[in-house]
């Protein structure tokens, strides 16, 4: 169980991470950035840039599970993980 403090922490850390991946001037749109230089994967291929975003259906570059995709919220915000190794934090694994 997280503390006030530590919430309040994790709350200001989120804030600010958010906050750095909006463009300023994209207003009420939904931008989504995949240029060249965005790489989370370490790797050198450009195409293997990105762990799961934008791979609904392939497989994990960990460990092999269909990535998975989910359209949610008013603004049909689109979310991708891997089943196996992003689970629900209390272990089950999200059909859907």
């Amino acid at each position: 169980m997280l503390t006030r403090v530590e919430i309040q922490r994790v709350i200001r850390v989120a804030h600010r991470q958010l906050g750095a991946n909006v463009l300023e001037d994209s207003g009420d749109t939904i931008v989504t950035w995949r240029g060249a230089g965005r790489r989370t994967t370490n790797r050198s291929n450009p195409t293997e840039s990105l762990w799961v975003y934008g791979r609904n259906g392939e497989p994990c570059r960990k460990c092999g599970a269909l990535i998975r995709r989910r359209i949610q919220g008013f603004d049909a915000r689109v979310t991708f993980w891997c089943p196996q190794c992003q689970p629900m934090p209390d272990g089950s694994h999200v059909d859907g």
